[in-house]
């Protein structure tokens, strides 16, 4: 009778799974520091304020009859370059008292000196507030997600617009934000932030023995 013996070949069988998850990046456009706005009085001797309260970046004029406004100047290495697809601006704010218009400049271009073109009027591109052709936000709260590419496609000047901006890699680099205060108005900006959306690829293995008998 023939006995069985272990033998000491072993079979190793590896398993691989691809896996695809979403991992999301989050980048905000706001500073933590109030000090880094500038005030502009545009139309008149008003001018604003820039606090920071509960978190919330708050701009105030201190006047009610112009439309001041906050300017931010991101230098070269705080400008924020996100790609277009795949990246959404998340919005949370509150205009009270009066109106707002508020301003995203693009690839170096600064609310100092600026081209058509080369910045994102909020109120022209985002369906909430109103898509209205006037530069100004009505007072209410608003808040949201919207895709770059929806920003752009909601411009009337979609096609020549996302030309000058986009970079040759196809993103786009963000380098200042303009926040007016309008008849008076106190605008309460909780969140402004750009979330991109990554594809991250993992690879398990699984490693099992067979054992063979004689």
């Amino acid at each position: 009778m023939k006995k069985l013996f272990i033998t000491s070949a072993v079979f190793a069988i590896i398993f691989s799974v691809c896996l695809i998850s979403a991992s999301a990046v989050t980048t905000s456009y706001l500073p933590e520091d109030p000090s880094v706005w500038k005030s502009f009085a545009e139309d008149g001797p008003e001018n604003v304020t820039v606090t920071i309260e509960d978190g919330a970046t708050v701009v105030r004029s201190d006047g009610t009859a112009h439309w001041p406004c906050a300017a931010l100047n991101l230098s070269e290495e705080d400008q924020i370059t996100v790609p277009i697809e795949g990246t959404s601006l998340e919005y949370d704010f509150t205009v009270d008292g009066g109106k707002s218009s508020i301003l995203f400049f693009m690839k170096g271009d600064s609310p100092d000196s600026y081209t058509q073109n080369m910045y994102i009027r909020m109120v022209n591109c985002v369906p909430e507030l109103g898509m209205a052709l006037e530069a100004d936000i009505a007072p209410g709260t608003y808040s949201g997600t919207i895709t770059l590419e929806e920003m752009f496609k909601n411009m009337s000047t979609y096609q020549e617009a996302l030309k000058l901006a986009k970079n040759d890699d196809n993103t786009l680099t963000f380098s200042g934000l303009k926040i007016y205060s309008v008849g008076g108005s106190v605008v309460t900006v909780n969140k402004f932030q750009f979330i991109t959306t990554e594809e991250i690829s993992a690879t398990s293995s699984d490693e099992s023995k067979a054992v063979s008998t004689d």
